[in-house]
């Protein structure tokens, strides 16, 4: 409502994805854009793209940029927004970002490796992710927010079963503090074990 008025605000995401191998290496990219009206009334002008390349060895490398707000530009709201929830696919298994209290904040840049591979029924995985904020946090305030491992172990206990156990920490930077609260020099860490049973009724 704006002055007892029904007022409708709205936003337009528009991009595509482009996927294609070469010599061997799978390369991916995407670019969205998105447009319209905040809540507050502001216009919207936020960007997204990832480039990635993935080889047959199991290693895979990838930069992903989400536009966001900045302390001394408030002109428009700059914060990229993914609207669907995707935990753990993209920007780390510990989700510091977009699954908690990142959306329309400082948005990220990711720069990733990760490594994949399996051997008869076992398969490891290690994702390494350099997390810095898109837009100016504060006037002194520097970009790095992290420095995110994650590695996964999981074991085919039969054709329909699988175990597996995780561990991820963090190494947070002073800025992430700013954004996050709490104490970026305390240990940050996340740890499961979880069984996956995906049957097949229908042979």
């Amino acid at each position: 409502m704006q002055n007892n008025v029904q007022v409708t605000r709205y936003s337009k995401t528009l991009g595509s994805r482009f996927s294609s191998v070469l010599n061997d290496v799978a390369l991916a990219a995407n670019l969205y854009y998105q447009t319209g009206k905040h809540t507050t009334g502001k216009d919207i002008s936020a960007l997204n793209f990832l480039l990635e390349a993935s080889m047959k060895n199991g290693f895979s490398a990838g930069y992903e940029f989400l536009s966001g707000n900045s302390f001394d530009k408030n002109d428009k709201v700059y914060a990229f927004t993914p609207f669907y929830g995707t935990n753990h696919k993209f920007n780390g298994f510990m989700d510091y970002f977009y699954v908690s209290n990142h959306i329309n904040s400082v948005g990220l840049n990711d720069i990733y490796l990760k490594y994949s591979n399996s051997k008869n029924k076992i398969g490891f995985n290690a994702d390494l992710h350099y997390f810095a904020s898109a837009g100016k946090i504060s006037a002194n305030a520097g970009k790095y927010l992290g420095t995110e491992l994650d590695l996964t172990l999981s074991y085919k206990v039969q054709e329909s079963a699988i175990i597996s156990a995780g561990w991820s920490t963090i190494f947070a930077g002073e800025s992430m503090e700013l954004l996050k609260g709490g104490d970026q020099g305390a240990g940050h860490h996340w740890a499961y074990i979880m069984i996956s049973v995906t049957p097949d009724f229908i042979k």
